[in-house]
């Protein structure tokens, strides 16, 4: 079963009163603790804790209760806290260049987090023509990219296996999946996968290559196939969160799970689109072009042979719109407060003096997924770390 790591207030934990003792950092440390506890101990009703191990610096003290003062109002803020009316059962459908890994560890973290069974398959790309790893059958989740069937790539009947599989998989389970607006994605997907072998954009485009690229993920090529899949398949999704609207989807994605806004939160993970990034392989890739800079024909020629992908992306788009309309007044606060949240989140993981046990829970937080999946135990299990400042509040 899964293990949580926390941090203890114990004899190694220091006080803004005691923390002079310790050094030049500590004094400034404990200045600031005494100067922010009147503005944030108490606006939200209640007093915070600021018991810190020794080996968390000023940076890291002034940080943690950014952290604490925003969780605490997302928790406010959040559908559910109950861990027992979670939904828990899910089949991720991870789709490629679509921030799906990002999406990918929030899931991976969730299921750490609650002792779920995640499904562990042998290789980064699940392939369910493989006998099924019955050691992590049934699952709780699945959240490996689907590979795809090599005797029937590019056509719907790998899709249709597909459901089948992760149907016995995750017996019960929701559907959830993300889309990308086709331009980014097109443009994106190339800069990863095509441009590092000496591609030329324009003319991979005037060739028609990756051709509706991203409903290949589904195994999707023509119009007959795509109008059975909108026909058969796509409401069985009870969440297609969309990439350019990825707060807007991970609060929706609260709401509807009924998941705590700290469920959904994350570091930023790598990001391809800057420049210097290096992909598994060791090749450089190149920053992703943006609209504004490309020719307009160019442009034009990729809308018009992602058409497909248009259709799924347009319907995801209309169906969060309906949720964010059901959730009403209340999803406009959860959202500032997520964003809030996980900007005090992002800011505490990149101080140079948090403490060791800190900084486990850090790292936890920016294992690309290739490092995540191996994480995942052979009966499905992952560890999980926290803070118990954190955790205090979590809990509460």
């Amino acid at each position: 079963s899964s293990s949580s790591s926390s941090s203890t207030s114990s004899s190694s934990s220091v006080t803004p009163s005691t923390a002079a003792a310790k050094g030049k950092g500590f004094e400034t440390a404990a200045d600031n603790l005494n100067r922010q506890l009147k503005s944030i101990a108490y606006t939200d009703g209640g007093e915070i804790d600021v018991q810190r191990n020794a080996d968390c610096g000023t940076c890291c003290v002034e940080s943690s209760l950014s952290v604490e003062r925003e969780l605490k109002r997302a928790m406010a803020l959040s559908p559910n806290t109950d861990p027992f009316k979670k939904s828990t059962k899910i089949k991720y459908i991870k789709t490629h260049k679509t921030g799906s890994s990002t999406l990918g560890s929030i899931m991976y973290r969730f299921g750490a987090r609650h002792d779920l069974v995640i499904y562990k398959s042998p290789s980064h790309g699940l392939r369910i023509n493989q006998p099924k790893n019955s050691d992590t059958v049934p699952a709780d989740i699945v959240l490996h990219h689907f590979a795809g069937i090599a005797t029937k790539l590019h056509r719907i009947e790998q899709w249709e296996e597909a459901y089948e599989w992760y149907n016995d998989v995750v017996p019960n389970g929701k559907y959830i999946t993300i889309v990308r607006d086709p331009l980014s994605h097109y443009l994106s997907y190339f800069s990863f996968y095509n441009e590092p072998g000496g591609r030329d954009l324009e003319q991979f485009v005037a060739r028609k290559n990756n051709k509706n690229i991203m409903m290949r993920d589904f195994g999707v090529t023509t119009k007959e196939e795509m109008d059975k899949f909108m026909e058969l398949y796509v409401d069985k999704f009870y969440m297609i969160l969309v990439a350019n609207r990825m707060t807007e989807s991970l609060v929706a994605m609260a709401f509807q799970l009924n998941w705590s806004l700290w469920d959904l939160s994350f570091v930023s993970l790598l990001d391809s689109s800057k420049n210097g990034f290096k992909r598994w392989d060791g090749k450089p890739v190149k920053k992703t072009p943006k609209e504004k800079d490309l020719d307009p024909d160019l442009v034009k020629q990729i809308r018009d042979i992602t058409q497909l992908d248009k259709i799924l992306y347009e319907y995801a788009e209309r169906e969060l719109d309906k949720v964010i309309e059901r959730i009403g007044p209340k999803f406009t606060a959860a959202v500032r407060q997520f964003e809030a949240m996980n900007k005090a989140l992002n800011k505490f993981c990149n101080c140079k003096d948090i403490g060791h046990e800190e900084s486990k829970m850090c790292r936890w937080y920016d294992l690309p997924d290739m490092k995540y999946e191996r994480s995942i135990s052979s009966t499905g299990h992952a560890d999980a770390y926290t803070i118990s400042y954190l955790d205090a509040i979590i809990n509460r």
